[in-house]
């Protein structure tokens, strides 16, 4: 049984990872997200039933159980204040991603179902990688058909900027970088390093210059913990140089002058390499204007209602943009107000109220991405990623600490073995 819902677990997380739903979309299937999403929560929690686990619940678990059913329930009074219709769709996203996380959850209590939940998100994060390269070497090739664009001449100026599985190439950036992340420390050590390397040339591909600094803190971050060698320090070092290097060279805005050395600006537009050519602070693009535009309008938004916010969706209209607040935190403040925020921020003190290393560098991965982007919450691909990251990787952080303790028990019992004939001499 415990084989046949590790398969299932498996099957499910990579589908909803690889963003399967959209792509079922693209080809004019009559399917929508919903009708993937609705099977996967009794899926879930009928296999947590058979496994015994539903009724079960580790700290971690019970903590993110209740920032989850806070967080749906300030968007459920923020739909009720504002009494607008449009909002029940966006309240809808939430409550089915985060519905699953939490069937997710409820099913992972064993370590092989845990196990087979992050292979399929490893899995899909080699789909996404592998799909964002087909892209950036064929401009002409998409995976996935995006429908506002179609026909349109504006796709024109950006096909060279792959969004691979995800549409969005900012969003195929960090999640990416998120699935590689938390499935790094449940794959076998020799492949971590190839994957995180397979998946750096690909945030590459989206030309998402916060993506390309999100992978670069990340690659830092697995290389403090340990992810790639033994501990030597001198491996380390070597990494954190690497990376150092990488990151400098993007805030720099020198990654053109690398290009044309190797010979891959042949792959790029006029426009790819502007966004990399100017340093990280003082570049000038309309995607920096049109974000340096946009904070304002959402603080302002935010001051109107400041304790329960505008309502769910609200912040998608800001101004004449007609985009969203590109931080997710701006986005919560000012939809679900003071309130919604404070509930927000809650799910950053999960790992360290466990103490667990490895989700404490995931959950400030995360944060960081949320100052550029927003709408973060309610991509179907974190349903497993955010809590593998903060679960799961709480719960490996326990598990080693109790390995750790019966180690040491283990090697006190033994010298104090060895001691015992010394002394029973010393008496004779």
């Amino acid at each position: 049984m415990r084989i046949i819902a590790a398969l299932a677990l498996f099957m499910t997380a990579f589908a909803i990872t690889a963003n399967t739903h959209i792509y079922v979309q693209s080809l004019r299937i009559w399917i929508y997200a919903w009708h993937i999403f609705v099977p996967i929560i009794p899926i879930h929690l009928a296999l947590a039933l058979l496994m015994g686990t539903l009724f079960k619940a580790d700290r971690a678990a019970i903590l993110y159980y209740l920032w989850a059913g806070l967080f749906l329930l300030v968007v459920a009074l923020s739909v009720a204040l504002s009494a607008d219709s449009s909002g029940i769709s966006e309240a809808n996203r939430y409550a089915s991603t985060i519905g699953i996380g939490l069937t997710f959850v409820a099913a992972v209590q064993h370590r092989t179902l845990a196990t087979a939940g992050a292979l399929g998100i490893a899995l899909a994060t080699c789909a996404a990688a592998s799909i964002s390269f087909a892209e950036f070497f064929n401009p002409e090739y998409t995976a996935i058909v995006d429908q506002r664009y179609e026909n349109d001449a504006i796709k024109e100026n950006v096909i060279s900027r792959v969004g691979g599985l995800h549409v969005n190439p900012n969003t195929n950036a960090r999640i990416m970088t998120f699935g590689m992340f938390v499935s790094c420390f449940f794959l076998p050590k020799h492949l971590r390093l190839l994957l995180c390397l397979f998946v750096g040339a690909a945030v590459f591909t989206t030309v998402s210059r916060s993506g390309m600094l999100t992978w670069a803190i990340a690659m830092v971050m697995l290389t403090a913990l340990g992810q790639f060698s033994s501990g030597k320090a001198f491996t380390k070092l070597f990494g954190f140089i690497g990376v150092g290097a990488l990151g400098l060279l993007i805030v720099t805005g020198q990654v053109p002058k690398v290009l044309e050395a190797t010979g891959l600006e042949e792959f790029m537009t006029g426009s790819m390499l502007d966004r990399v050519s100017s340093g990280f602070i003082s570049q000038e693009s309309s995607s920096t204007d049109v974000r340096l535009e946009l904070v304002p309008l959402a603080i302002e938004l935010y001051s109107q209602n400041p304790i329960f916010g505008a309502g769910v969706g609200q912040s998608k209209e800001l101004g004449d943009t007609g985009q969203g607040p590109h931080n997710a935190f701006l986005e919560v403040a000012a939809e679900l107000g003071t309130v919604g925020l404070v509930v927000f921020l809650f799910l950053f003190l999960i790992p360290i109220l466990l103490k667990s290393p490895k989700a404490i560098c995931f959950i400030t991965l995360f944060a960081f991405s949320c100052m550029f982007g927003h709408g973060i919450l309610v991509k179907a691909t974190l349903a497993f990623i955010l809590p593998t990251g903060i679960v799961l990787l709480s719960r490996l952080d326990s598990q080693q600490q109790k390995a750790r303790q019966v180690r040491s028990q283990k090697g006190r019992r033994r010298r104090r073995r060895r001691r015992l004939p010394q002394h029973a001499a010393a008496r004779v």
